[in-house]
């Protein structure tokens, strides 16, 4: 959309509208639109300080209270904004509720009331305060919620119809779903879209979750990609890709560095995606160096490391949606804007030299194909390589071997987490792991369940990690097992992710295909990875649990277990929770079954259930199975059996007598009736017996009940 067009769709700015829970914050931004630059005209919007120049959407230094900003708005210079902050925007109360805002952009017809007829259904499903964007061409949602804020969600939809009559507005050509909870700030209207004034909604993390994975469906359903950005480590993987860009030696790198604007956050953020296109992840210390001012000697607050940190990850994470131009030659264009800038004679890494610069030393000639490949050969490194197999060890004693990726599927709160925790136990005081290389990344907990976990790994050693706790955000998980794997840092190491869809998108085969691609390159160089996940809520012809998702993240793994719940409680002990491990899918030497009990008492610590765990044998597991189908029997004829016993007590205990009576008290049918009769008449309470049969005067048969044993 050019700039005259922008200008012609802003709608009015109504800061009366905006909920009383917004204004009494004290983090409201100037914001004004800037030209590119370029020949387009394209214009962007960028938060300005009080002299109207452009500054990090975190500057302190420009932060407002609402008063504050409307003032200013009512002079006409600037727009009204908020930050979400660097860690997310917390509301002072009671709870830990921090803002959310889903940003509909091309769902609206500019100039009309047509609005995509999937709005509204989406805001009568989560009706919150909800405005019109500045463009007119869609609107932003605001919620609150516990869930902890994390990087941009993007679900990309089909095109607008709204494309027909207005094909010059690229949004409605590129119809998306945008989720913000941090890292930037929002350009607000106040212009409130229905007829209804509504505060923010809360909503329960659950239900985040759950409005996420409907936004999914939507956009897929109606043609588009769904869900393509949650910092997914989309083609990170591929960074070995940037030896097709130029690269600079370190002192030609620093130099053009030294002469690029640190403060400006769209060239800042420009760096940063070229030093990750062509640098990897050795580009972060480069980026890190040019944004603290190490170059320039001008440094500057409003990027603060947690920031400069988030920041190249995502560059890393968006390396493959960025256009080529953005590397060096970029940088060095950057460098050109600085009116103390030389053009000096800059060198480049071979065999990749820049053709486009004033070098004056010709490029030296490339590999040729076939040394290409040879030069990734593995031939002459098997002795290295054998020494990291050793013998078949497990990360979990027969279900996880180390160097593989196992996947366990189970409904929630089956012991999933319960388990893996005791088997990495058990391995860890067996010494056949390292419990410091040990690493339990728990994104799917309370805080009551978070605490106790970390308690138990600090008894034996191992390490938690905890979204939005030391600086850690899930986002950068998968930057990080990607980094170990090409540092050669990952041997030894054992991740365990819980769960996950916290992790990628396992419904949307493009995320987890990527997610793929991370685990292989990490368990390929020695790493361990176990990744929990839930099982689909509906279960098989034969009342078996199946994996929910793609069957992209099952046909990646090494091992796949799907583990059920035998039974809530043992119905000889009446407190044991039996659960079997069931073999989907291996690569090694694997339990095909494997069973466990605990006991699950009412006020018990997590380390006490943890203690009560048991290793049971398969013939247990049958055992268990079997009266379970007798007490699934039992409860389905209850009433009949119920009012058999009572009669029977009461004297009524001919079968002929009997058989009357229950069908006049149960009106269940006559043949039922005699089927029950038959079936629970014997003389062990265990196995299903209500009642023994005898005969007595006339050939009669006589019913007697059967007693449970004193156990019972």
């Amino acid at each position: 959309m050019d700039a005259k067009t922008i200008d012609q769709c802003q709608v009015p700015i109504t800061p009366d509208n905006i909920p009383s829970q917004l204004k009494k914050l004290n983090c409201f931004i100037r914001w004004r639109y800037f030209n590119d630059g370029n020949d387009s005209n394209k214009q962007y919007k960028s938060p300005v300080n009080s002299q109207l120049k452009r500054c990090a959407f975190n500057d302190k230094g420009s932060l407002l209270s609402f008063d504050e900003i409307v003032n200013e708005v009512d002079r006409g210079n600037v727009q009204l904004g908020l930050s979400l902050g660097s860690e997310g925007l917390m509301l002072q109360g009671n709870d830990e509720l921090y803002l959310w805002c889903i940003d509909f952009d091309g769902f609206a017809e500019i100039g009309t009331t047509n609005v995509d007829s999937g709005v509204t259904k989406h805001f009568k499903k989560w009706p919150s305060y909800t405005e019109i964007s500045p463009s007119g061409t869609g609107f932003k949602q605001f919620i609150l919620s516990n869930k902890k804020p994390q990087v941009k969600h993007k679900v990309e939809f089909s095109p607008s119809e709204f494309t027909v009559n207005h094909p010059h507005i690229n949004k409605y050509q590129h119809r998306a779903v945008e989720i913000f909870s941090k890292g930037l700030f929002l350009a607000m209207t106040g212009d409130q879209y229905g007829d209804e004034m509504l505060e923010l909604a809360v909503l329960s993390e659950a239900d985040i979750d759950q409005l996420l994975d409907n936004l999914n469906n939507w956009a897929v359903d109606s043609g588009g990609k769904g869900t393509t950005l949650k910092a997914s480590m989309r083609n990170v993987v591929t960074l070995s890709s940037s030896n097709t860009y130029s690269r600079l030696v370190k002192a030609s790198l620093e130099n053009v560095l030294t002469y690029i604007d640190n403060q400006d956050e769209t060239t800042w953020c420009d760096v940063a995606n070229a030093l990750a296109r062509v640098y990897g992840f050795e580009g972060q210390e480069y980026f890190v160096a040019y944004s603290r001012g190490d170059y320039n000697g001008q440094s500057y607050g409003g990027f603060s490391e947690g920031v400069v940190d988030g920041r190249f990850t995502r560059a890393l994470a968006e390396v493959g949606t960025r256009p080529d131009g953005y590397g060096v030659k970029h940088l060095i264009d950057l460098a050109n804007n600085h009116p103390d800038w030389n053009k000096p004679t800059l060198e480049f890494e071979s065999p990749f030299a820049d053709q486009t610069t004033n070098q004056d030393d010709q490029p030296k000639p490339s590999l040729s194909i076939v040394d290409q490949l040879r030069q990734y050969s593995l031939t002459g490194q098997s002795e290295r390589l054998k020494a990291r197999i050793g013998n078949e060890k497990f990360a979990m004693d027969s279900i996880a071997i180390k160097g593989q990726w196992t996947s366990i599927y189970a409904a929630p709160n089956t012991g999933k987490t319960l388990l893996t925790l005791w088997m990495l136990r058990e391995q860890i005081q067996a010494g056949d792991i390292e419990p410091n290389n040990v690493f339990y990344i728990n994104a799917d907990d309370h805080y009551r369940g978070m605490t106790e976990k970390i308690a138990i790994a600090e008894s034996f050693g191992m390490h938690v990690l905890v979204p939005n706790y030391q600086k850690f955000d899930i986002d950068d998980t998968l930057a990080l097992l990607t980094k170990m794997a090409e540092t050669d840092k990952a041997d030894g190491v054992i991740v365990i992710l819980d769960t996950a869809k916290k992790f990628t998108n396992p419904m949307d085969k493009v995320c987890s295909s990527d997610f793929g691609k991370v685990a292989r390159s990490f368990i390929t160089t020695g790493g361990t990875l176990i990744v929990l996940a839930h099982t689909n809520k509906h279960k098989d012809d034969a009342g078996k649990s199946i994996y929910s998702g793609t069957s992209d993240l099952v046909d990646d793994c090494d091992c796949m277990y799907i583990v059920d719940e035998i039974a809530k409680k043992d119905i000889f002990t009446g407190k044991e929770v039996t659960v079997e491990f069931a073999n989907k899918k291996s690569r090694g030497d694997v339990a095909d079954t494997m069973g466990f009990t605990y006991e699950k008492l009412t006020g018990q610590s997590y380390e006490e259930l943890l203690d009560s765990i048991k290793r049971v044998s398969s013939d247990e597991v049958d055992a268990v199975k079997s009266r379970e189908k007798i007490q699934q029997a039992l409860n389905d004829d209850k009433e009949i059996i119920t009012a058999a016993c009572r009669l029977i007590n009461s004297g009524v205990n001919i079968k002929n007598k009997l058989v009357e009576a229950l069908q006049e008290e149960t009106s269940a049918s006559k043949a039922r009736i005699k089927a029950i009769l038959e079936t629970r008449a014997g003389y062990s309470y265990e196995d299903g017996h209500r009642w023994s049969i005898s005969t007595g005067n006339y050939n009669a048969k006589v019913f007697t009940v059967v007693d449970p044993p004193s156990k019972y």
